[in-house]
């Protein structure tokens, strides 16, 4: 595994951070398999400890930035940029659980629960998909935060989120209408406000999101007005990004 971070500042009042990372795992044992002389499995899959390994490259980046707008009246602007995608190997034709993306939850898409939101246009009822609800192969996010401080301790914030996580191999999901693929229609939109209560050593935050546009329902209604309204409320230490 390795990881790069680097902080960037135009000047004073704009500045901000990028990381990015990279790990794989598994493609040298599965090189070295052959001469090992590795038992495999009906599926054609080697074992270690009668266990098919895992195999897979990863890689992750994210730019955040920060405006400064009104230092007196506490009033700054944050975004974030945030991409993944992860190749499985020829061992294990699926990234791990604990690797794969997902977004959601207080520090993605806060419209939704974590693993709640894709991949794609996969609905909510995703029993016979053959997938697993929230998780892909691909991520693409987008948020944009408003913050306000009225006191030393209290601080306000408007949010808009957007993204989603994408599979990127075919998954055997016949419904177009859940195809859990890259399609720019499959972005989930959110928007809310959230209040932040800063003790110095910690911060407190509680932050409200509103569907604006819920890539899981179907056609003529996935926009705010075309269906009931739906969030989520989040519970989080610290800021989002």
């Amino acid at each position: 595994r390795m990881r790069w971070s680097s902080r960037w500042k135009r000047n004073e009042f704009s500045f901000g951070n990028i990381n990015l990372g990279l790990e794989w795992t598994g493609w040298g044992l599965n090189a070295l398999s052959p001469v090992l002389g590795l038992e495999r499995n009906e599926s054609g899959q080697y074992l270690l400890g009668r266990v098919p390994y895992v195999q897979f490259i990863r890689t992750e980046g994210t730019w955040s930035g920060t405006q400064l707008l009104d230092r007196f009246q506490g009033l700054s602007l944050h975004g974030r940029l945030r991409v993944g995608a992860g190749w499985a190997g020829q061992n294990f034709n699926v990234l791990p659980f604990d690797r794969s993306f997902f977004t959601g939850s207080a520090n993605g898409v806060r419209g939704w629960p974590a693993r709640q939101l894709g991949p794609g246009h996969a609905g909510y009822e995703s029993e016979g998909l053959n997938l697993v609800k929230g998780l892909g192969d691909l991520l693409g996010e987008v948020n944009l935060e408003l913050r306000k401080k009225s006191t030393r301790m209290l601080e306000w914030a408007f949010f808009v989120d957007a993204g989603n996580v994408w599979l990127m191999q075919e998954s055997g999901v016949e419904n177009p209408i859940a195809n859990p693929r890259f399609a720019w229609s499959s972005w989930g939109l959110s928007s809310g406000i959230g209040i932040r209560l800063d003790f110095d050593f910690f911060l407190f935050r509680l932050d409200g999101g509103l569907r604006v546009h819920d890539p899981g329902l179907v056609m003529g209604q996935r926009w705010i007005g075309q269906h009931n309204p739906k969030g989520s409320v989040h519970l989080g230490i610290g800021h989002p990004f």
